[in-house]
């Protein structure tokens, strides 16, 4: 009545219970504790204890074959070479496609901005080519000569930020004079930088008896170094009417850079205006352009006539250099000043390409 069970396996059981209830023998344990070694855990039970409508020897033994070659695929794909090598190739593959990637981003963004930068340029030379249509201080047909004298803070200044205005000047035959408050003696080189400024005049045109620099023991060069508005307007007066000046050109209230001389030069400029309001004396600033349009370059003369243009009150003028060449020229008068990050300042300024001039009230 109670027979043996019969498997199809090496081994045999005498016990009548059910097979899911008997434990393995010992070469299934050696086999189990192998396999456990090898992937750190151990396989459901199903694989070592089949169903009781299962045959014994195919279900154990079909399912330990199966978790073997199981664990050996896991181990392949884990194998350490197998790892760097899957990484090395993933990160070669993330380079070359960044790579790749980046050069097209890059394309993207320069190129129109190249284009446009040659545009721009391109217009600055059609206008230096043809008339200019500007209409500053031009009161028709035969506008007469105006004495203008440009107020300055420190030899450079007229090369740096007023190379549009002076080339527009100039080619208008006005009469123009520079004044200039200090030597820019700050790094003890004052006197060459006077002698600096003369040579600059001269490549502008401008004669050397139409420049003057002071050296006011009040009024050195500094960036903590505060001048006196009512002195400054007192010495501007005196210099107007000296040349019968009738129109000034100068800083605006930021000074371009936001030098603490420069901005101290326009309130002394209008210090001057409020004292003389009884004399036909006008003054124009010329205006401080924002961080992004400041080094954009030539580009942002479409920005200036754009808002010249909006602008039909006749208080405001937007000047383009007619002579990039003399700029350059002269701005390399100032050697001392003539640094790597001057000649970048100057190439990519658009002080350099374009000025925007505003009646001062």
């Amino acid at each position: 009545m109670f027979g043996r069970v019969r498997c199809n396996s090496p081994l045999e059981t005498t016990d009548p219970s059910p097979i899911s209830q008997q434990a393995p023998s010992a070469a299934a344990s050696h086999l189990l504790s192998v396999h456990s070694r090898r992937a750190y855990q151990l396989p459901p039970p199903e694989y070592f204890f089949p169903p009781p409508t299962q045959v014994c020897g195919q279900s154990f033994y079909a399912n330990l074959i199966n978790h073997k070659k199981e664990l050996e695929c896991r181990e392949q794909l884990i194998h350490p070479c197998s790892v760097k090598c899957l990484s090395d190739q993933f990160r070669l593959q993330f380079i070359l496609f960044s790579g790749e990637e980046f050069d097209m981003a890059w394309t993207a963004i320069i190129s129109p901005v190249l284009v446009l930068w040659f545009a721009s340029l391109c217009k600055v030379f059609h206008e230096s080519l043809s008339s200019s249509k500007a209409a500053f201080l031009n009161d028709g047909a035969h506008p007469r000569r105006r004495n203008v004298l440009l107020v300055i803070a420190h030899p450079d200044d007229e090369s740096m930020f007023f190379a549009p205005v002076i080339n527009y000047l100039i080619s208008r035959d006005h009469n123009l004079h520079i004044l200039c408050m200090s030597t820019g003696n700050a790094d003890g080189m004052g006197s060459l930088r006077k002698e600096e400024l003369y040579l600059a005049s001269a490549v502008l045109k401008i004669p050397a008896q139409q420049v003057k620099t002071l050296d006011h023991p009040d009024l050195q060069d500094g960036f903590g170094k505060a001048w006196n508005w009512n002195l400054l307007a007192s010495i501007i007066e005196e210099e107007t009417r000296t040349h019968s000046v009738d129109l000034i050109i100068t800083f605006d209230n930021y000074g371009i850079s936001g030098h603490c001389n420069h901005c101290d030069v326009h309130q002394g400029v209008r210090k001057l205006l409020q004292d003389a309001s009884g004399r036909h004396l006008e003054a124009w600033e010329i205006v401080s352009p924002n961080i992004v349009r400041k080094y954009i370059g030539p580009v942002d003369i479409w920005l200036s006539i754009l808002f010249s243009r909006l602008k039909k009150d006749g208080q405001s003028y937007c000047l383009l250099n007619l002579d990039l060449r003399k700029s350059y020229a002269a701005m390399a008068q100032h050697s001392s000043q003539w640094v790597w990050f001057r000649k970048l300042f100057v190439t990519f300024s658009s002080c350099t390409y374009v000025s925007t001039l505003k009646k001062i009230e």
